[in-house]
């Protein structure tokens, strides 16, 4: 079994005190991404107030295009109650959504704030690589976000009232199940958030690659995203989609497919036009 969603839970005095593990994984991915851009922009000799400014409605953006993001593709969840997209709840988020919003608002705001738009891009790298990971560790803990069965040896099976045993093992279904380890557990699962985590890391360290090796500016976040989306495109084939998922299978392909694509066309754009410059 590899669920923990409590990680700390004690009656202190009259006060019920309670930690889960997505909550603080996702509060320490958020404080690990801000303190890494902080240092790096300070160390490129950015300005400290322009940058703290900067990540903040950076971060405000990711939230808001994350949130809209999984209000649109699991529009089952909300139809009956719209109040609960407004929840200040750290779940209910897409992470995609908040990339994109991120992405675009982040380009256009370091110019309205006279910052470097493709450096700023690059600065970003580490701390949404690492972001990334450390979410999907809160994601694992919680047991949210799983794969769909199989027999491969590093499958997980999560225990009973998880959302993968939910998922799979139907309430009728349990009454029939004379199998004791199904009713103690789920059936064997791909650990999608691990691949994920993994991928965030391995892309997040290819980017860096680059831009130690001074391709030009914005090259680095630009492989990250091809690089993170094309690692998506592939963990979603082994994801199993909530019921709650409102739009075809096709929608995050074909998202993942635009985003390779334009950014690889962006990649390309910035090469011609710097040969252009240089002759």
């Amino acid at each position: 079994m590899h669920m923990r969603p409590m990680l700390f839970e004690r009656q202190i005095w009259n006060s019920h005190i309670t930690i889960r593990a997505y909550s603080f994984f996702f509060a320490l991915g958020v404080l690990a991404a801000a303190l890494i851009f902080i240092i790096i922009a300070n160390r490129r000799n950015l300005p400290a107030a322009k940058v703290f400014k900067f990540f903040i409605a950076v971060a405000m953006l990711f939230i808001v295009g994350a949130r809209i993001m999984n209000v649109l593709t699991n529009w089952k969840f909300y139809a009956y109650d719209m109040s609960k997209a407004f929840q200040m709840k750290a779940a209910g988020f897409s992470l995609m959504g908040g990339i994109i919003a991120a992405s675009i608002g982040g380009l256009l705001m370091s110019r309205k704030m006279n910052l470097p738009p493709w450096e700023m891009a690059d600065i970003s790298v580490l701390p949404l690589g690492m972001g990334i990971a450390l979410m999907r560790m809160g994601c694992f803990l919680n047991g949210c976000c799983f794969g769909k069965q199989t027999e491969m040896a590093w499958g997980v099976s999560f225990p009973r009232e998880s959302p993968a045993f939910r998922y799979y093992c139907k309430p009728q279904e349990i009454k029939e199940l004379k199998d004791l380890f199904v009713m103690m557990g789920s059936p064997t699962v791909h650990p999608t958030q691990i691949y994920e985590m993994a991928a965030a890391v391995i892309c997040t360290a290819l980017a860096i690659s680059i831009f130690r090796k001074s391709f030009g500016k914005g090259h680095a976040f630009l492989v990250f995203i091809i690089t993170f989306s094309a690692a998506r495109l592939l963990n979603g084939e082994l994801r199993a989609m909530p019921s709650t998922f409102g739009v075809g299978d096709l929608f995050y392909r074909g998202l993942y497919i635009i985003i390779i694509v334009v950014s690889t066309e962006v990649i390309l754009y910035k090469r011609r036009e710097h040969k252009k410059w240089s002759r």
